[in-house]
């Protein structure tokens, strides 16, 4: 078919950058070697004389006639031109070398008040554009979230969706919950305790859905809810008790939709996920998510649902039963301790991008560990791939597709201009 205003113009893109590089490659060749004309001899006497001040230009004498001429420029030029002082002054400011009052140029267009009216200005302009951009999209029919006025943008692949109150309490009660019939009352209790108080007001949102509202009460340094109504038995068809004690997720877990299996794994590490890393002589050596229990089907379970996310994990033996003293008392462990671990940069990035934390504590501390990779080798997919083909015929400006996918600008040129494939797209084209 023919081809629209945008394939035109990203078609005579990719034929300017060959002829480009093509020409670049031809000059290489021909300047390599004696064929360098720098290299001849009269060009190199041109240049020793150039360099000495004895150039032919500098021999003979400017005639009357160009004295006149030059000093007529310079009379109209006057007050708007810097002297050779002024000019030294701006470059040693521009980089850094005067700081503060000692700033020869530090007065009205240097003041703090105005400095900070031009920050808010770019903001400003810098939002308006991704509003721009993020409408555009809508009107393409791009599924992106959509998110003004902060500085982190949220507009991503994974297209997250708000939480699933179900499946958010449902991942709450094998970890950190209590969840059981009372004694001598045809009652269930729901009852959960924690101390970031964010995590427990995730819970209540989530139960205000099924008409259950509860306020949060301070208990030491804990906050707390509790409940016996009626409404919290439906929790009971996705959860079951293995060996009569410990409560695991019944086989409708599996069979959940997606937006389900992430809030019930963003439940179970925000109720019992842990964000740690090591150092060794000052640097960072080891970054992992870490979830602990004492019943190894449990900790199975939540590794099999974060696979179908295309996040690896493995589990090992933390410790075995011992006694131990706390305070002065002697306390006696019967249960075996198991642990649960994410670790790798591509892992975490896609436990940040697609389930995170609620909690604000956690999260910061993912993001701190994330930012603390000095290089990383980034894998992308096709689906990635594919996505930004599509908006190259949509968006001329590499940087505008960078902002909506978080893909750095420099890879979606190579992709687009160069024709570069990602590794993933390769191999799937060699089988």
């Amino acid at each position: 078919g023919r081809m629209n205003s945008n394939q035109k113009r990203s078609q005579s893109l990719k034929v300017y950058w060959q002829n480009a590089v093509a020409r670049r490659t031809q000059l290489s060749s021909k300047f390599r070697g004696e064929s360098n004309p720098a290299k001849f001899l009269t060009a190199k006497k041109k240049i020793s004389k150039s360099k000495r001040g004895k150039h032919f230009k500098h021999i003979h004498p400017l005639s009357e006639k160009q004295k006149l001429h030059l000093l007529h420029l310079a009379e109209l030029k006057k007050g708007k031109k810097h002297s050779l002082e002024t000019r030294l002054k701006i470059s040693l400011s521009c980089k850094s070398k005067f700081k503060g009052s000692k700033n020869p140029f530090y007065g009205k267009s240097h003041a703090k008040t105005v400095i900070e009216k031009i920050k808010k200005t770019h903001q400003f302009r810098r939002d308006k554009h991704l509003q721009d951009i993020f409408k555009k999209v809508e009107k393409l029919g791009f599924n992106f979230k959509i998110s003004y006025g902060n500085k982190e943008l949220k507009g991503s692949l994974s297209r997250n969706a708000e939480v699933d109150s179900l499946g958010y309490i449902i991942g709450t009660i094998p970890t950190d919950a209590y969840f059981d019939i009372l004694p001598n009352r045809n009652k269930f209790r729901y009852a959960i305790s924690a101390k970031d108080k964010d995590f427990i007001e995730m819970v209540v949102r989530c139960l205000n859905d099924f008409q259950i509202r509860k306020k949060i009460r301070k208990h030491g340094n804990l906050w707390r809810i509790q409940t016996n109504k009626k409404q919290i038995l439906q929790f009971i068809a996705y959860i079951k008790k293995e060996d009569s004690k410990q409560w695991v997720f019944a086989k409708d877990v599996f069979s959940t939709d997606h937006n389900f299996r992430k809030s019930l794994l963003m439940a179970v590490c925000d109720a019992e996920g842990c964000v740690t890393n090591s150092h060794s002589r000052g640097i960072v050596i080891s970054r992992r998510i870490t979830v602990t229990n004492s019943s190894l089907l449990l900790l199975k379970q939540i590794k099999s649902l974060f696979e179908l996310f295309g996040i690896s994990s493995y589990i090992y033996l933390h410790r075995n039963p011992r006694k131990a003293e706390i305070h002065g008392k002697i306390y006696q462990f019967k249960k075996h301790v198991f642990t649960l671990v994410i670790t790798g940069y591509q892992n975490l990035r896609k436990f940040k991008d697609i389930i995170g934390f609620s909690i604000k504590r956690k999260q910061q501390r993912l993001n701190n560990i994330l930012n603390s990779y000095k290089k990383v080798e980034r894998n992308y997919n096709q689906e990635e791939y594919k996505l930004v083909l599509e908006l190259s015929k949509h968006f001329t400006n590499c940087c505008d597709i960078s902002k909506l996918t978080n893909i750095p600008s420099h890879t979606i040129r190579n992709w687009v201009l160069y024709n570069k494939k990602p590794r993933s797209v390769k191999m799937v084209q060699s089988i």
